[in-house]
């Protein structure tokens, strides 16, 4: 083979190299961008939870003052999520995949509460005897799905930190730092459960009815402070 034949396939060779090599960093550029996205898109997620959180601990103040309301939360969107996960999947290892599949479950279980306690509280609007033993039985449907709500809406922060932070594992699985720190979280959540309860009985019901109410704002100011200083 002449010199000339030889560098003709040198020259081939090379050309195909460089356009493998380029065809895999341009491929791995992409999907490190969508895998940012979708940590971007987490943090976003959060800063929406905590206004779900926001209109279910108003709603627990309701409980403590015997009335009803609606979530007045819009639901909580991950569509770069649900476009991206496909082509950043084989690159996560097995506990970020984990993770993000618990916390995007969480998101639409958060909605469907969302979406059934204002079905429940537009069955009650409807009602004309509030006292009846069906309005109870929507009212106590109502409590409990409050308290589930905010519980799961508190919850899915906490998934959303740890995920965040690097701690892809299942806390609910762990014996060991982060199985403490879960039951810790769960019951420092019942305790605020109980504690916004107790304080909507001594709000007049009337105050849940105005668009503007300056001490709610000052305690809701005080109350986000404290929650998510953590």
């Amino acid at each position: 083979m002449d010199e000339k034949a030889v560098w003709g396939l040198a020259g081939a060779f090379l050309g195909w190299a460089l356009s493998i090599g380029t065809a895999f960093v341009k491929e791995h550029v992409r999907v490190w961008r969508l895998a940012a996205g979708m940590r971007d898109e987490l943090e976003d997620i959060d800063h929406q939870v905590t206004d779900m959180v926001e209109s279910q601990r108003r709603n627990l103040q309701i409980i403590g003052a015997k009335g009803a309301g609606a979530t007045g939360a819009l639901p909580i969107q991950h569509v770069f999520f649900q476009k991206a996960y496909v082509d950043v999947f084989p690159q996560l290892g097995r506990g970020a995949r984990l993770s993000l599949q618990l916390i995007h479950s969480a998101v639409d279980s958060l909605n469907e509460e969302a979406r059934q306690l204002d079905e429940i509280f537009l069955e009650l609007k409807k009602l004309t005897t509030p006292e009846s033993e069906q309005a109870q039985g929507l009212r106590r449907q109502w409590e409990d799905l409050v308290k589930a709500a905010f519980s799961n809406a508190m919850t899915l922060r906490w998934y959303i930190a740890a995920h965040l932070q690097g701690r892809f594992l299942n806390p609910v699985k762990q014996y060991g730092h982060d199985h403490r720190q879960w039951l810790q979280h769960l019951e420092d959540v019942q305790l605020q459960i109980d504690k916004y309860i107790e304080e909507g009985k001594s709000i007049p019901s009337a105050s849940f009815e105005k668009f503007y109410d300056e001490p709610r704002f000052e305690q809701n100011a005080a109350a986000v402070r404290t929650s998510f200083r953590r």
